[in-house]
């Protein structure tokens, strides 16, 4: 089998064992021999660049899991680095790659936040956060998980540039029906990190940006995705003032998508930030 490139990101050959070129043999390819990058696009080879970076024995983490594709990179070289891969997602219905017969990828049925909050495995190498794509629940989502990532640790989030005047949840009826354009994963990155500035001067374009407590690569490629290094110990939640409001924000985004049963149903915690914090 090739490895994957650029020109080629889904490799050829038959399955083999899981190692280095994977189960079902590189990138996005599904069960039934198919090929997709997804909405990752470019970023993907990206992601996988990150997570080559890291050589062994670490703990990857990714949020909203869907088809898996995310997954896959996080889970490639798993086995010969020793590292293990959380999935995190409500359902994995949609799942592929064979990641279930994969030795070192654990499914996580549950709100991607509440798991943040309940978290009791250790500190985690890297979060990749690709879930539900509005700005309360992704501040929610980094305000969960940041303090369990290792300072050197990166967190990545996806759906960071997308076409001005797009926005999250149309298609669902529920959520649609409220009428509310709920602001983009960029307004969140931008407003936990204090980069509100570099994302207004990038407009539709890439930045890097280095401080004392973080390192920040954006690529607007591919509804974009945003790689931010951890660089020191401090807790940058505080630079969100208003917490209560995220949460009140989030709760409503949800309540918008399912009926409290269902909420129910999923374990999902609506707690108040006195209880998250």
């Amino acid at each position: 089998m090739r490895s994957p490139t650029a020109a080629d990101p889904c490799g050829a050959g038959d399955p083999v064992p899981w190692g280095p070129t994977g189960a079902t043999g590189g990138w996005a390819r599904l069960s039934h021999g198919g090929c997709s990058l997804g909405t990752l696009g470019v970023n993907l080879l990206r992601l996988y660049a990150v997570v080559d970076r890291y050589r062994g024995g670490c703990t990857f983490v990714d949020l909203g899991v869907d088809h898996g594709v995310s997954s896959l990179a996080l889970a490639l070289d798993a086995v010969p680095r020793r590292n293990t891969v959380f999935g995190v997602d409500l359902t994995f219905s949609n799942l592929g790659f064979d990641l279930r017969s994969h030795p070192h990828y654990h499914r996580i049925r549950g709100d991607t936040v509440t798991v943040g909050r309940q978290w009791d495995r250790g500190c985690v190498d890297l979060v990749f956060i690709d879930s539900l794509h509005v700005e309360p629940h992704v501040l929610s989502e980094l305000h969960a998980w940041f303090p369990h990532v290792r300072t050197g640790g990166t967190i990545i989030v996806h759906d960071t540039a997308w076409p001005e005047g797009s926005h999250d949840l149309r298609w669902h009826p529920g959520a649609d029906a409220t009428g509310v354009k709920w602001p983009t994963p960029d307004r969140a990155v931008a407003a936990f990190f204090g980069l509100e500035q570099q994302f207004a001067d990038a407009k539709h374009h890439g930045f890097h940006h280095v401080d004392d407590d973080i390192e920040v690569a954006h690529h607007p490629e591919s509804w974009g995705m945003t790689v931010i290094r951890r660089k020191s110990s401090r807790d940058l939640r505080a630079n969100v003032g208003d917490w209560p409001r995220v949460f009140a924000q989030r709760t409503q985004v949800l309540c918008s998508l399912m009926d409290a049963a269902r909420l129910r149903w999923f374990g999902i915690d609506l707690g108040s930030a006195a209880a998250a914090s």
